[in-house]
């Protein structure tokens, strides 16, 4: 069966009582919605087909929220513009331009496709999160999450295609008063990492006037070929393949021709195993190390690293002996391996690239959030399902243990999906999550969301605030929403949806 819900403006929704609000508010609506939209402002969104589909599970342990969405074209790199689509699994890489490595030019970079969702309750964030959605975190520009001072931490997941996707994660982070906040957990060695404990930086002095063959500038940390990974798969070069099993030199041309995901070719510098193991914990060379141990100096390491003895330079000497398999007494095989490093890096002619992934290395509580994705490269869409538990037992995150019992939960979602420099901010509307047949995504309980039989689900498919009615950037933040002299609706700001007063249609297909 499938059920059209049409708003249009001056019409709330009234297939379920958490959108029916109090009779005090009616003449606060009317007023809100007779008045005229200012210029720029759309009197109504421009409503087209769908562009994602969104469903839910949930057993009595876990839930699983699953996304797909129609990838858009990529107008960026300006290079393969012109009606490419390709998954975004590859982000910022770093080419060798003779002298060093290097971010291609802005308008050729190549970015990841990403998906983040916001959620919570009333008890939480009150009406604002229900009627407003994303834009409750967006105050003063799009660049920039918060919730402001005194709110309570808005639950953020974050499914990154390139750096967390392929690991098997997604990234369950949060929003706080003043900016996201980011794990406060890092323990070296990614603290040396990011100060998050998140992003491998490259260090491109770290080996330079050491002598060896490397110090043309090659990254400290250097992909790691040959290491097992699950299911059997072993990687196979220090720098990313294409399918052939070759060296990629020109990421232009040869990246957007993968379209299979299954592999995780794009995972350069780290890697992380899908079921999370603290020993086995990084997939990737510290040529600093090596470098060290062969001609044991420690002027090209981080001030950090240059005490011997130092609790931080034990921990890192350790964990890389521990990881490599090389002592601090083994000079010889540290030599070798970098001769090994360094043939292959000739090999590609030094235009193997390298490129900035995430590196969970350590447990965290950013790490509860599991990931599945598919990429059907026909159709040019995405589909991503993200699994947590209920109640992970960190504050910071909504408990969802309400659910089977018939809570309803208001989320947000956005996809940032075009490949590059000018990477869309597409934003949905605000939905409500829960089991009754009123919600707007309806989940579904199964016996185990692992099993879960999708084709049995109902289907909310959901329309964005594309980002080209979003311009100026600092349009539809919160701040702009709630400004008099921009914004004539903005009474109604926290009291109703904005689909009550400029009308989206959306479609559930129960």
């Amino acid at each position: 069966m499938t059920r059209r819900i049409a708003t249009s403006r001056c019409v709330t929704r009234g297939q379920s009582p958490s959108y029916l609000w109090a009779p005090f508010l009616l003449v606060l609506l009317l007023a809100a919605c007779d008045s005229n939209t200012s210029p720029g402002e759309p009197d109504e969104f421009p409503v087209g087909p769908p562009q994602v589909w969104v469903q839910a599970v949930h057993d009595q342990a876990q839930i699983a929220i699953r996304f797909e969405w129609e990838s858009r074209d990529k107008e960026h790199p300006t290079a393969l513009s012109g009606g490419n689509v390709f998954p975004g699994q590859v982000h910022d890489p770093l080419v060798w331009d003779g002298g060093q490595f290097d971010r291609l030019p802005a308008s050729e970079r190549l970015q990841e496709d990403r998906l983040s969702m916001m959620i919570g309750t009333r008890q939480t964030h009150g009406a604002a999160l229900a009627t407003t959605g994303c834009y409750l975190s967006c105050h003063t520009d799009m660049e920039r999450h918060n919730v402001g001072p005194g709110a309570p931490i808005l639950d953020m997941w974050h499914w990154r295609g390139g750096r967390s996707g392929p690991m098997g994660y997604a990234e369950d982070t949060g929003v706080g008063e003043s900016e996201r906040i980011r794990d406060s957990a890092g323990s070296p060695p990614s603290a040396w990492i990011r100060a998050g404990g998140d992003r491998l930086r490259e260090d491109q002095a770290a080996i330079l006037e050491t002598g060896h063959a490397l110090a043309e500038g090659l990254p400290r940390f250097v992909f790691h070929r040959g290491k097992e990974m699950p299911e059997g798969f072993q990687v196979p070069r220090f720098f990313v393949w294409n399918d052939a099993g070759e060296i990629i030199q020109d990421p232009l041309t040869e990246v957007p021709q993968i379209t299979d995901v299954s592999v995780n070719r794009s995972l350069l510098v780290v890697y992380q195993d899908r079921d999370f193991d603290p020993v086995d914990r990084v997939n990737a060379i510290d040529v600093g190390y090596l470098v060290h141990v062969a001609n044991g100096t420690t002027s090209h390491l981080p001030a950090h690293l240059q005490t011997p003895g130092a609790a931080q330079y034990q921990f890192w000497t350790e964990f890389w002996a521990d990881e490599l398999g090389i002592g601090l007494d083994d000079a010889s095989a540290a030599e070798t391996l970098i001769q090994e490093i360094h043939s292959e890096w000739e090999g590609s002619g030094r235009a193997g690239m390298v490129t900035r992934s995430v590196g969970f290395i350590f447990p965290s509580s950013q790490h509860t959030i599991t990931a599945e994705r598919e990429f059907d490269a026909a159709q040019g869409h995405w589909r991503v399902t993200m699994v947590r538990d209920l109640d992970t037992g960190d504050p910071q995150d909504v408990n969802l243990s309400g659910l089977p019992s018939g809570s309803n939960y208001a989320l947000g979602f956005a996809v940032h999906d075009r490949g590059g420099a000018g990477v869309t901010h597409d934003i949905s509307m605000p939905y409500m999550l829960g089991t009754s047949g009123g919600s707007d995504i309806r989940a579904v309980e199964v016996a185990n969301v692992q099993a879960a039989n999708w084709g049995d689900v109902p289907t909310l498919e959901a329309r964005f605030i594309r980002e080209e009615f979003l311009a100026p950037s600092n349009m539809w933040t919160l701040d702009w929403l709630k400004d008099p002299t921009i914004h004539e609706g903005y009474h109604s700001v926290n009291v109703i949806t904005c689909q009550a007063c400029h009308g989206v249609d959306w479609v559930r297909i129960d």
